[in-house]
């Protein structure tokens, strides 16, 4: 059986390792993200499709951003989309 987390892990172990390898925050951010990345895949702004006009979320169909998406998106990427 596989471990989402580890291997997410190892992508941005792998990742890092190619761009010398040293820890730093920004390697700590971009293991988040790879961990996040299929969730994120998941809920992604719509912005045709419903009736009102208003954008909705591709997995929830429901009102953009849904509560997922504030939980796996920066602030600045959930203005930007």
């Amino acid at each position: 059986m596989s471990d989402p987390a580890v291997e997410a892990a190892q992508r941005a172990w792998e990742e890092y390792e190619a761009q010398g390898g040293v820890w730093k925050p920004e390697a700590l951010r971009l293991a988040a993200r790879e961990a996040l990345k299929p969730i994120r895949e998941l809920h992604q702004r719509v912005d045709d499709g419903h009736p009102s006009g208003l954008p909705t979320c591709e997995h929830c169909q429901g009102d953009w951003p849904c509560s997922t998406s504030a939980l796996i998106y920066t602030t600045e990427e959930l203005e930007d989309r």
